[in-house]
């Protein structure tokens, strides 16, 4: 199991697009609240579904976990321990080994611009320093 974490815009999903290029889709699994904000190939946020979408997303990866995938990963920020532990307890639970890798955490300003002008969701520099030192 790999947990990704890192701002939004910080390069996560390319990281792992970079990684699973070179595997079969039926040995891995990537779950991504973020996955659930999408409605016909467009991104909506909805901060009133976010609870909701984080506990599919749990659900949807102990599916896979319990499907055996060689590989399962769970693509969100994850910067605080409470945010991806549930993540781990299931991954060791069903005997998986975790791997936390965290992309470009930096509270560097001209670093968190980059990130509000890649992110694909529309992340202000506001929410990314709140996200980065908050919580």
């Amino acid at each position: 199991v790999i947990i990704m974490s890192g701002l939004p815009g910080s390069g996560k999903s390319h990281f792992v697009a970079q990684l699973l290029a070179q595997l079969k889709p039926k040995q891995y699994a990537v779950h991504s609240p973020d996955s659930y904000f999408y409605q016909r190939g467009e991104y909506k946020f909805e901060p009133q579904r976010l609870a909701e979408f984080h506990s599919r997303n749990l659900q949807a990866f102990e599916q896979s976990l319990l499907e055996e995938r060689r590989l399962v990963i769970c693509d969100n920020t994850n910067l605080h321990q409470w945010q991806y532990e549930p993540y781990v307890t299931l991954a060791l639970a069903n005997g998986y080994q975790t791997e936390y890798i965290r992309v470009g955490l930096t509270k560097a300003r001209d670093v968190l611009e980059l990130y509000v002008s890649r992110n694909r969701h529309g992340v202000s520099l506001a929410v990314m320093t709140e996200l980065l030192c908050g919580g």
